[in-house]
Formats: C-alpha cells, structure tokens, sequence
C-alpha cells in the first residue's frame, strides 16, 4: 500500500506486522482512505486513534534531537 504515503491528507506512514499506520490532517482524510482501499481485498481493521502522549512528545520535542 505504498500509494498512501502519497494520498492526499496522509502525513506520515509506518509498515508494522500488523499493517499500516497512516498519521493524517484531518478526520475526513480516513473517509477517502477507507473509499479507496475498500475495493484492494480485505481489511481486518480500520480504526481511528488519537496520538498518545508519547507520540506527541517525539513529534514536538524529539525532532530537536536527532
């Protein structure tokens, strides 16, 4: 799924074992997500979710340190 780390909206990508997570804008970004890997095959889970506290952390104050 290499095409979504160009989607309009998707700011960040990351492969795990378990798939791909996708940091986006907005909300609305996870509606034309879903829209277009819908017809890819199949997907055990979609979810949204808030970034933890330590991936606010890492994002405002760790990029100072790399």
């Amino acid at each position: 799924m290499e095409e979504l780390s160009h989607f309009p909206g998707v700011l960040k990508t990351k492969q795990t074992a378990e798939g791909i997570h996708l940091q986006i804008e907005r909300e609305d970004v996870s509606q034309r997500i879903l829209a277009h890997i819908a017809n890819k095959g199949f997907i055990r889970k979609f979810a949204l979710e808030e970034p933890s506290l330590n991936d606010i952390f890492i994002e405002k104050v760790g990029a100072a340190y790399e």
